[in-house]
């Protein structure tokens, strides 16, 4: 309601836009414009900015209709829409929609002040009112006063530091004029940059927050709880574990929100894509707080040694407490007649955690293909404790995202390559029970084609093949040895190394220098496979054009990524759609509808 009533707010003005001179985007200063006890605000970086960048990705993402859209905008925008115009805006300057006390949120029309910066007050005064307006406004001390006949409200607008501040109501306007501190004051200089070097960012003060809802967050925290326990009771003995876990997670999922101090999300454009960010800061000393500091960031450039031409790449750090957060989700895997099964496992991730787990890195193809390597302190053990892991699986047990269907077959130094004996582990999955689940109202024949579509893409057996090299440990994963094998001497070769593609590196410096977990996927071959195996499922049912997808085989490896940051007293996601993605998501989806 609050952004939506605040848009709302800025659409009587925000019709036309002359240049002017920019605001250094760099400038945390902007924040001083906003008063310390602002319960949340928008920020957007100049329309006219924002408008340049957006268009500048779109020009690569999209060309064959960047520039008739851009001449669209353009006109309206340097021609006014219904007699407004944004004349005296700085191209880069900050516009702020602002809230005073989040109970304010829940009214229908919500008392927000908008604060924009101007290069010149009174062009902007005349920009945005019609003539008719303009004559009718009155003076009433510091404001003018004007009746806006699109919506039938009255606002008060005044000048304060090259700002103009606008509202409805009067005290709220005071409460900018009159502000003695501002929000830089009360915002971390991490979180204060990405506000005004973004093109749009939402900051909500969660301290103000969780004091005005606190008692609406106890009764959520317990109405999920007890959802999610009456859906475990209702559910089948093998279906519950899921929901089990997740009760185990509430508990701490609230505290985090309890711990936190502000949140933020965020927005950029770029030639190169667009950015979206959401992160939150907990307070010094709080147990999210020392949770997070155990956990870290990497840079994680290992990533870029994997070979290209794999859908899939992944990294993560190690370390003590992401082993304590697979043991607390494992824990959760205990259920009736599965309690001897699992104390094994848990006490073969025991010893996994005391192996000193470091960076891990990872590439996964499909049909099903990967290879993982992860550093430890003692890999010897840590291979001892993964292998014992994987003997412990019987049918009904989950490796991956798979259902396995009979108990896991291991052999010890089954082969010998490169001078790294394999431990070799083999299992065949269980279609049906992967399927069915939720499935049952198919037609049979959907659900043997379906099931057959997921048998290409993941074989109908696995290998995992586990070995020890130069301290550390590398999973192979294929449904034989030799396109284990291929996979593996081509990253030993290193002659193809996926750090080497352009958009590869486009995403890795578009996104933090550091993370905890990094993934990144090329979505023109996940997409078109998926396409591909299942098209003929369907047949008959979605009307496809001929050849869809169109030119896979031609289409150039690009990749949209995503990021999880805890380090410190921050929790950041983030993802990153590069815009040659997006051209290429185009070409080959979206052009062969359009060329019908």
């Amino acid at each position: 309601m609050f952004l939506a009533t605040s848009l709302a707010m800025l659409g009587f003005w925000s019709t036309g836009l002359t240049a002017a001179a920019p605001t250094p985007a760099s400038d945390l200063g902007a924040l001083k414009a906003i008063p310390a006890n602002a319960a949340a605000f928008v920020a957007i970086r100049g329309v006219e900015g924002v408008k340049d960048r957006l268009f500048g990705m779109l020009q690569v993402a999209l060309p064959d209709y960047a520039f008739l859209a851009k001449t669209l905008v353009d006109g309206a925008l340097s021609n006014g829409l219904d007699s407004r115009k944004l004349d005296g805006i700085a191209k880069n300057g900050p516009i702020f929609i602002a809230c005073q006390d989040f109970k304010e949120l829940q009214n229908d029309n919500p008392n927000v002040v908008i604060i924009v910066a101007v290069t010149d007050y009174a062009k902007f005064l005349k920009g945005i009112l019609k003539t008719e307006e303009r004559n009718a406004m009155k003076k009433d001390g510091k404001f003018d006063v004007v009746k806006i006949e699109d919506h039938d409200r009255t606002y008060f607008i005044a000048e304060k530091s090259g700002y103009a501040v606008m509202a409805q109501n009067k005290e709220i306007a005071n409460w900018v004029l009159d502000a003695k501190q501002s929000i830089d004051g009360n915002i971390s200089p991490a979180l204060g940059s990405r506000v005004v070097n973004s093109d749009v960012s939402v900051f909500v003060n969660l301290d103000q927050g969780l004091k005005s809802f606190a008692d609406q967050l106890k009764e959520a925290e317990s109405n999920l709880s007890d959802f999610l326990k009456n859906a475990a009771e209702a559910l089948p003995k093998d279906q519950k574990a899921g929901f089990e876990v997740m009760q185990k997670l509430i508990g701490p999922g609230f505290q985090s929100l309890r711990d936190s101090k502000a949140a933020l999300f965020s927005i950029g454009f770029a030639p190169e894509g667009a950015l979206v960010r959401v992160e939150a800061e907990a307070r010094n000393g709080t147990q999210t707080a020392k949770f997070l500091s155990g956990i870290g960031t990497a840079a994680l450039d290992s990533m870029g040694n994997q070979p290209s031409g794999q859908m899939f790449y992944s990294g993560f750090v190690g370390g003590d407490t992401v082993q304590k957060m697979t043991d607390l989700f494992s824990r959760g895997l205990i259920g009736e007649g599965k309690e001897a099964e699992v104390k094994k496992m848990l006490a073969a991730l025991e010893a996994l955690s005391k192996a000193g787990p470091g960076e891990n890195n990872s590439s996964v193809d499909m049909p099903l293909v990967g290879l993982t390597i992860q550093s430890f302190k003692d890999p010897k053990a840590a291979l001892d404790a993964t292998i014992k892991n994987l003997d412990f699986m019987a049918g009904g047990s989950v490796y991956g995202n798979g259902a396995i269907k009979d108990k896991v077959k291991v052999t010890s130094d089954a082969v010998t390559h490169d001078g790294i004996k394999f431990t070799k582990a083999e299992f065949t999955w269980d279609f049906e029970k992967m399927f069915n689940q939720g499935n049952q109202e198919l037609p049979d024949e959907i659900k043997k084609q379906i099931q057959n579509a997921m048998k290409e893409l993941m074989g109908e057996k696995m290998e995992v093949y586990l070995g020890v090299s130069n301290g550390e440990v590398l999973t192979i994963t294929a449904p034989n040895w030799a396109k284990g094998k291929a996979l593996y001497d081509n990253y030993k070769a290193g002659k193809n190394k996926v750090g080497s593609v352009e958009n590869f590196k486009v995403v890795r410096k578009a996104m933090g220098d550091r993370q905890s977990l990094l993934f990144l996927v090329d979505p023109v071959r996940y997409a078109g496979k998926i396409i591909e195996v299942f098209k003929g499922a369907f047949a008959g049912m979605i009307p496809l054009p001929p050849g869809f997808p169109a030119n896979l085989d031609k289409a150039k490896p690009t990749y949209i990524g995503s990021g999880v940051s805890l380090d410190q007293n921050t929790m950041a996601f983030e993802l990153f759609v590069s815009s040659a993605s997006v051209q290429e998501i185009y070409k080959s989806f979206v052009k062969p509808f359009l060329a019908q």
